[in-house]
């Protein structure tokens, strides 16, 4: 009698850790992301590279506002640009609240607006879009980090915004760091 609960027991366990070994993994949690990219994170002093501000896996984008850091000492901006091709693929207008570059401070500010808010886009997939792109000259040498910040904590224009204003939450910035030779 003994011998057949150890027996039951057995099967009991065995059969839980196959459940556990066949159960499906579970997916990544995706996140709203904010990301700098360029072609290559290594350039030559006086040479120009771009940067892209790119968004993905976001449910609903109404507004957004990034500021974009960088060492004055080694690069210098020469060109802003928008993208408006996603923002206004739902049918809206995007306004251009803010879209400066503060050479003295080293950073890059923008502040983009979807009107009316319910024309907000959306696409929670892997898949990157544009928003802007920031041309950079590379002049002396060394690793120059660019740090995205997202952050409404230290500027109210910043963050990523619902149809109804909300700041959308847990959104992931990736930074880029440039190696100038």
């Amino acid at each position: 009698m003994r011998c057949l609960r150890w027996v039951g027991l057995l099967v009991l366990l065995a059969v839980f850790m196959l459940t556990i070994g066949c159960s499906p993994a579970k997916e990544p949690e995706r996140k709203p992301t904010v990301a700098l990219r360029t072609a290559s994170s290594e350039v030559s002093v006086g040479e120009m590279f771009t940067v892209d501000v790119v968004v993905k896996q976001v449910k609903e984008l109404a507004s957004i506002g990034v500021k974009v850091k960088y060492p004055v000492e080694k690069l210098e901006v020469t060109e802003l640009d928008r993208d408006d091709s996603w923002l206004s693929s739902n049918g809206g207008t995007v306004q251009q609240m803010e879209f400066s570059n503060n050479a003295e401070h080293g950073y890059v500010k923008i502040v983009l607006g979807i009107f009316p808010a319910s024309k907000y886009v959306g696409d929670e997939s892997q898949t990157e879009h544009r928003i802007a792109s920031i041309k950079f000259k590379a002049i002396s040498v060394g690793d120059a980090a660019l740090d995205l910040s997202i952050d409404n904590n230290e500027d109210s224009d910043l963050g990523i915004f619902d149809s109804h204003a909300n700041l959308v939450s847990d959104v992931v910035d990736e930074d880029l760091t440039i190696n100038i030779r």
